[in-house]
């Protein structure tokens, strides 16, 4: 056989048929050479490749399962959107589940859909109310400011959103009233996980104010 035939008649990628040259290999013939190819035998193995996530297999040689363009360790599949392990910027390896947060930069760094995170306790006050009580929030949060919501029986009350007091006109005996708190930057964007507290209108004994004696002189 000529060597030029030769050449032509091995399935391979080369520079040459010289001994000198370097052969340049694609077994599976993705496209992809065995070099960088971390499944040289598979077709569907190859740096680029799609990469479903959960079926262990590193299609695309990132070095994991699933799609991880940012090299950060979470995968950027578009389907795992709203789970835990979702990497919501899979082109910015500081972002990522877990991720150190910045409050009030407007970057979710952590993918929990919120703009930082900052801690917030909230209580009523008085934590047994009568029903001569206004009911007040007492807030313990790091917070600019924080988003209000009253509750009545589990029935949101709208006029009363934002305020940090419940008249007492407004309770009677028997009533649960509840209030959610979220805190909130600055800029009105909202970061934190909300807490809430709940309260039981109680009567309130009646009180002696005054006592008269008649007549005066028996």
């Amino acid at each position: 056989m000529k060597p030029w035939l030769l050449c032509l008649s091995i399935a391979l990628v080369t520079v040459g048929c010289d001994t000198d040259s370097e052969v340049l290999l694609d077994f599976d013939g993705d496209g992809s050479l065995d070099a960088d190819d971390c499944g040289s035998a598979d077709p569907l193995i190859y740096p680029g490749a799609d990469d479903p996530y959960g079926d262990d297999v590193d299609q695309d040689c990132d070095g994991g399962d699933g799609i991880d363009i940012d090299d950060d360790g979470y995968p950027g599949n578009e389907e795992l959107a709203g789970q835990e392990i979702y990497d919501c910027n899979d082109n910015d390896s500081a972002i990522h589940p877990g991720a150190a947060e910045t409050p009030g930069d407007e970057v979710d760094q952590d993918c929990d859909g919120l703009d930082g995170f900052i801690d917030l306790s909230v209580a009523i006050d008085p934590p047994e109310p009568g029903t001569t009580d206004d009911l007040t929030i007492v807030v313990t949060s790091g917070a600019d400011s924080w988003d209000i919501q009253w509750l009545l029986d589990d029935e949101v009350q709208t006029d009363l959103a934002g305020s940090d007091t419940v008249a007492s006109v407004l309770t009677s005996e028997g009533q649960l009233w509840q209030v959610q708190v979220t805190p909130i930057s600055a800029d009105r964007l909202l970061y934190g996980s909300r807490d809430e507290a709940t309260v039981l209108i109680h009567n309130t004994a009646p009180q002696l104010s005054s006592v008269s004696l008649a007549p005066e002189q028996p």
